[in-house]
């Protein structure tokens, strides 16, 4: 039944302005905005064995909410918490004195995530079954393509979030693993890995970095370039990345440079800086701090990024030939590793 008397109305969009404003790295809300008393929420970015799973769930909220808890259901299996009903957690419907009116749904959404990651916890309850680590790990893997057959309207509403959100921090962290994933693909495997990180990068993007033609040392060495092309959200910013580590690889000198000043925020500073070191080798000897600027979206920071670029650069010797370019700080395997490892 839809609810939505005038203060009800208000008291659950301005809990769902809070839960966007949360930047949580592991919760995306999304409301229904032809019912605000039913939200659902994503899990994701977890550890292990979630590694890779996104997991729908969903609150119905009361009447009278936030006096009472809203009632809670899994939609997408994940070895913990029982699809298709009800659930039982501490805070819930079943358990109405434990309830807490300051939690609010995304207090009740941290509580269901709390759950997944310490199992132990959660004691005995409806439809609550501990499945084993490993069963938890095949159903986090095969949690996307449970989600684009069953529930395609919540997968696209989830898009559309990480659309209109670019910079909240649960989308920034899932397009970085999504990057990471695609790089490790690509050369998981085979020498070259063409296939898979051409259709990371997308065509345009393939041909801009001049990739296909690269050697397996070319390819790991520009790794972490490849990283930031993929992970930067802004189409422009992703094609000046191409276009770098095309450079870098001596196939686009001239249409990098002829770019660059479209996506510099107006820093001559820094397009001069560039086409003094703009040889391959130079290129390789500046590429870390480039692309870093380059990736940078906050305006502030941004012109900050470019004052330090120049200063660094504009004055500075033309380098030594180099062999191969230099790998950003963040190369291939130290990026895997953070990303993939420890999260």
């Amino acid at each position: 039944m839809t609810n939505q008397s005038g203060r009800f109305a208000r008291v659950m969009q301005s809990q769902y302005a809070a839960a966007c404003r949360e930047q949580s790295p592991y919760l995306i809300p999304l409301l229904d905005e032809k019912d605000v008393s039913r939200w659902h929420f994503v899990a994701l970015n977890l550890p292990p064995p979630y590694t890779d799973g996104e997991y729908f769930f969903r609150l119905d909220a009361p009447p009278n909410f936030p006096q009472a808890p809203p009632k809670f259901e899994f939609v997408t299996p994940n070895g913990i918490y029982t699809p298709g009903g009800p659930i039982c957690i501490s805070i819930g419907d079943y358990h109405k004195k434990n309830w807490r009116p300051v939690l609010g749904m995304r207090g009740f959404a941290r509580e269901v995530v709390n759950g997944m990651l310490v199992p132990s916890a959660l004691g005995a309850g409806v439809r609550i079954k501990v499945e084993p680590a490993a069963r938890r790990a095949a159903l986090a893997a095969a949690a996307a393509a449970f989600n684009a057959a069953r529930h395609r309207r919540l997968v696209a509403a989830l898009e559309a979030f990480a659309g209109a959100h670019p910079a909240h921090a649960a989308v920034v962290l899932r397009r970085r693993r999504a990057a990471a994933r695609a790089v490790e693909r690509a050369f998981a495997g085979n020498e070259h890995g063409g296939a898979p990180l051409q259709a990371a990068l997308g065509d345009e993007n393939w041909e801009n970095s001049g990739l296909a033609g690269a050697s397996p040392g070319e390819l790991k060495t520009l790794g972490g370039y490849v990283l930031k092309c993929l992970g930067a959200y802004d189409p422009p910013i992703k094609k000046a990345v191409a276009l770098l580590i095309g450079a870098m690889l001596g196939k686009r000198q001239k249409e990098f440079l002829e770019y660059l000043p479209a996506v510099c925020g107006g820093s001559d500073d820094v397009v001069a800086a560039v086409i003094r070191h703009g040889s391959v080798d130079g290129l390789a000897a500046l590429g870390a701090d480039l692309a870093e600027f380059l990736v940078t979206s906050d305006i502030d920071a941004k012109k900050k990024a470019g004052a330090a670029f120049a200063a660094k650069y504009q004055n500075a010797p033309a380098p030594a030939p180099a062999p191969t370019p230099a790998p950003p700080t963040d190369g291939l395997s130290d990026f895997l590793d953070d990303v993939l490892g420890e999260l």
